[in-house]
């Protein structure tokens, strides 16, 4: 019991003293919308020429529900190698939150932000044979194993509670419960500079009972 409350009080005093990081146009980066072939490629590319760029730290601010598991399996060996470049989870789910654990740096979330896990998912279109379905149940165990293990390589949980975590259920964490699994390293206060938040990039947010998409300056999210 006096562990459960250290850690709590531990817990408490991060947010309560959360540092503040100052986001600008040229140390920071939104990775956002769903992740597939062409937005991966955009994204590894431009991340790591501001990584290039620079010795300072790079923010890559996380605002993704994930999407298609082999454009991050391509793009992890180049990802992994750039050193100052730090993620900034606002909403990291699936192939996201992939991606906040495979970039190297600093593993940042807002106080409002959320991860999700969850096994690979995936669905066949048009005419199936068995055979099919046999080979493909193959190539998919072994991606399944090697996303696992992507997912769980930093966290503070043993493997097997990360994959009973996330079977048959999505294992959805805020910034405290993210922080507490070494999900990531530090919960800060993020805030757009003046010039930033004139670019007035726009994300959807969508409401969580009609559906109905709604664009918001990325900056009111952190």
């Amino acid at each position: 019991m006096s562990k459960l409350i250290c850690i709590i009080l531990l817990l408490a005093s991060c947010i309560t003293n959360a540092r503040e990081i100052e986001l600008t146009r040229r140390n920071s980066y939104l990775l956002s919308g769903p992740i597939n072939g062409m937005t991966m490629a955009i994204h590894t590319a431009t991340i790591a020429a501001m990584s290039a760029s620079t010795a300072d730290e790079v923010y890559v601010l996380v605002y993704s529900p994930g999407g298609a598991v082999q454009p991050v399996l391509f793009a992890e060996p180049v990802l992994k190698g750039l050193k100052n470049v730090s993620t900034v989870t606002i909403m990291a789910a699936s192939m996201g939150a992939a991606i906040v654990q495979v970039l190297p740096g600093r593993r940042y979330i807002v106080q409002r932000g959320q991860m999700l896990f969850h096994r690979i998912r995936f669905d066949f279109e048009g005419e199936v044979t068995l055979d099919t379905v046999d080979k493909m149940r193959e190539f998919l165990q072994a991606d399944d194993k090697v996303v696992n293990h992507m997912c769980h390589n930093r966290l503070l949980i043993p493997y097997s509670q990360y994959v009973s975590n996330i079977t048959n259920k999505n294992w959805i964490l805020d910034a405290r419960e993210a922080l507490q699994a070494g999900a990531v390293d530090e919960i800060i206060v993020a805030k757009c500079n003046d010039a930033l938040k004139a670019l007035n990039v726009q994300v959807p947010t969508y409401n969580e009972y009609m559906g109905i998409p709604v664009s918001r300056n990325i900056c009111d999210l952190l």
